[in-house]
Parts: C-alpha cells; structure tokens; sequence
C-alpha cells in the first residue's frame, strides 16, 4: 500500500473509532450534576444557573432535533461530536506546529498521539 495513501486517509477510521467509542460510553439518561438543568435548558432553550452557558443550549437546542434517542442522549451526542472535533484540531494543531519548527513530513504519532492523549 502507498504510505502517502495511507497518511492521507488513515485519520478518517481513527476518528470514526474514538466517536463511537465516545458514544459508546454516554448514559442512558440524565447523569448527574447538573446534567439535567442543562438537557432541559437545552431543548426549551431557558435559562440556567449562572452562567447560564448560553452557546452550550443553543447548539444543544440544535442537537435536539437529530432523530436519536431521547433528549439526554442527543445532548450528550453534541458532547461526543465537539471531543471528537477536538480531536482533529488537536491533531491539525500538531501539523501546523511541525510546519513551524521545519519538519515536512512529521511521523502519524506525532499528529495523532497528543490528540488521543488529550
């Protein structure tokens, strides 16, 4: 197999693997804490205790309306999707970063282990 290839496409399996294991590991239903402030304020798009995490309901107002589940577990979907979207950045983070200090071609650990670690 072309390594090129493989360099190119390899971050796409890993990322679909942390999200379902991500997804994996959601609850049932409401945790604990103030999870189920924050799932209710969600899908009324209400307020909380301060504060208030305004951007948190209204993208989980957004996630709501995925046909998966009930309410908790689509909030806890939005979780799940901005780890894993963490993931990539962390990762696209590294690359710039090897970019900078003149590595062309720096090795797939160093893009995908800090990310993973994180």
């Amino acid at each position: 197999m072309n390594f090129r290839a493989l360099r190119k496409y390899l971050p796409y399996p890993l990322l679909l693997a942390v999200f379902f294991m991500y997804v994996s590991a959601i609850p049932a239903s409401i945790f604990s804490g103030d999870d189920g402030e924050t799932v209710t304020a969600s899908l009324t798009l209400g307020i909380q205790h301060p504060p208030g995490y305004p951007l948190f309901s209204l993208i989980g107002k957004l996630f709501s309306l995925v046909p998966a589940g009930d309410i908790s577990f689509r909030v806890c979907l939005m979780s799940a999707f901005f780890a894993t979207l963490n993931l990539l950045l962390i990762s696209v983070f590294f690359k710039r970063l090897a970019g900078i200090a003149g590595v062309k071609n720096p090795p797939l650990y160093f893009l995908w282990l800090p990310s993973l670690i994180y």
